[in-house]
């Protein structure tokens, strides 16, 4: 177990949490040095004490760092409110997409390598709409992609404002599928 000290310049995002200035069921992203920032309506809430932090993952999948996607023009404030970073598999670099189910818990991860072939870590059986966590019940309109990074670059070119989502297994798979 790590444990982050106040003083120290960087932070990781450790959970997504419920917003109490907006209400959004967990738009507020909590940080190693304890500070929140809800990337719905923009409220921060400075960190008053160290967490703890699991180094390694007990349920074999990988643990993620945030980056921007500088290649895509992706910054890392939307890979962060996506849970979508970079992490080391195999012994390879790869880029990975957190999976949750309906409860909000990562249940899989879509992972990527640099040759761009995929592998899924997890319970990777009937996985949802990736990003599905993030927008809530209801709303008016939802843009839909064919993958994670379509998502990731849909989502930022709106500011992180208005619903999109990704077909877990591109658009011939999502044919064949009816999601909630």
């Amino acid at each position: 177990m790590l444990v982050m000290s106040l003083d120290e310049q960087e932070s990781d995002f450790v959970a997504h949490e419920p917003c109490p200035a907006c209400g959004s069921r967990d738009n507020l992203a909590r940080y190693t040095d304890a500070h929140g920032y809800c990337f719905g309506c923009g409220y921060y809430e400075h960190g008053d004490q160290p967490i703890e932090v699991e180094e390694t993952s007990a349920s074999g999948l990988i643990p993620i760092q945030y980056s921007p996607l500088n290649k895509r023009g992706i910054s890392e404030d939307t890979c962060r409110k996506f849970n979508y970073g970079t992490g080391i598999h195999n012994g390879q670099p790869v880029q990975v997409a957190n999976y949750r189910n309906e409860e909000g818990e990562i249940v899989a991860q879509k992972v990527r390598t640099r040759d761009k072939s995929f592998s899924v870590l997890g319970e990777g059986r009937g996985l949802g709409l990736w990003g599905k966590h993030l927008w809530g019940e209801g709303g008016k309109k939802i843009v839909i992609t064919e993958g994670e990074i379509d998502a990731l670059s849909v989502s930022q070119a709106q500011n992180n404002r208005w619903p999109v989502v990704s077909a877990p297994s591109g658009a011939s798979g999502a044919a064949k599928r009816k999601f909630k």
